[in-house]
């Protein structure tokens, strides 16, 4: 039992290594490529729908611009594809931001479609960049948009609707107390 795990313990230094090395990889990759500045009315990430807007149409024109943000948004970590889109999305955008876009676009509040823009095709890049012990060589187009879609309509949650319904009505928290 003890050369099993003096085994295991070499297999996983090994790793650790090849990890390394792989992390250097990234980063000199990151640093040679990172020449390019962002255009400066260019907010990262964007903290009103005006931002997004001026990044996608930003990217639409400038190619070099795509190129960044992908490179930027392949450098943020993620253990799986869930947290990759998270952490990526919360990059792309604040959470006030967030409450003001979903997949579809529409509804009551007139929300952002996230579906057909160019950021989304941006991130999905970013994301198909990452090692394959992070995004499975199965994780196609549906994968990743049944992800990013789930993610969406919760980058805001916990400081959403509920939060500002709550602080515009102060007539119900005074109601509330008194039932308490």
């Amino acid at each position: 039992m003890l050369m099993e795990l003096k085994n295991e313990q070499k297999a996983m230094h090994r790793q650790m290594r090849k990890f390394g090395m792989l992390l250097a990889a990234i980063r000199d990759e990151g640093i040679r490529t990172n020449t390019y500045e962002p255009p400066e009315d260019i907010k990262l990430p964007a903290d009103t729908v005006e931002d997004l807007d001026r990044l996608e149409e930003s990217l639409a024109v400038d190619g070099d611009l795509e190129k960044y943000l992908i490179n930027h948004l392949f450098l943020i970590g993620g253990t799986n594809l869930r947290e990759c889109v998270r952490s990526m999305l919360s990059a792309i955008f604040t959470n006030k931001v967030g409450r003001m876009v979903n997949w579809m676009g529409g509804g009551q509040m007139q929300k952002k479609c996230f579906q057909s823009t160019k950021i989304r095709d941006v991130l999905q890049s970013a994301i198909r960049k990452k090692p394959s012990h992070i995004i499975s060589q199965q994780c196609g187009h549906p994968e990743m948009c049944n992800q990013i879609s789930e993610k969406v309509p919760h980058i805001g949650q916990g400081v959403g609707g509920r939060c500002l319904r709550w602080e515009s009505r102060p007539n119900l928290r005074w109601i509330q107390t008194i039932q308490l």
